[in-house]
């Protein structure tokens, strides 16, 4: 931001009705190559495992029914990734970097 320039909310906002603004569930989301995240899952693990996030879920005050659909609302948003990739005209090669990412990884509740 330039100075001046007015902070208009956060990027990752959807708009509820006329007034209502929410984060996004996946706001801020990446899919990383890496085993280990760069912060913290729990208080003490950071092991990139969907399993142990949603385990953890009370520790982020969401509780595991909420979690659950949240988890289930991402996974159905990136079920087409390839398409989308394709249609913004992504890489074959970095494609195949994150297929074992995204389409290695089912869901299962």
């Amino acid at each position: 931001m330039a100075k001046g320039d007015k902070y208009t909310g956060p990027k990752g906002s959807n708009l509820l009705g006329f007034s209502n603004w929410t984060l996004s569930p996946a706001y801020d989301m990446n899919p990383t190559l890496n085993e280990y995240q760069s912060l913290l899952i729990t208080s003490t693990y950071n092991k990139a495992d969907l399993h142990i996030l949603l385990d953890a879920c009370e520790d982020y005050m969401i509780g595991r029914k909420v979690a659950e659909g949240i988890i289930r609302e991402v996974a159905n948003a990136v079920k087409d990734w390839r398409s989308i990739a394709i249609r913004l005209d992504i890489s074959k090669r970095e494609m195949d970097m994150f297929t074992s990412v995204l389409d290695g990884r089912g869901v299962v509740l």
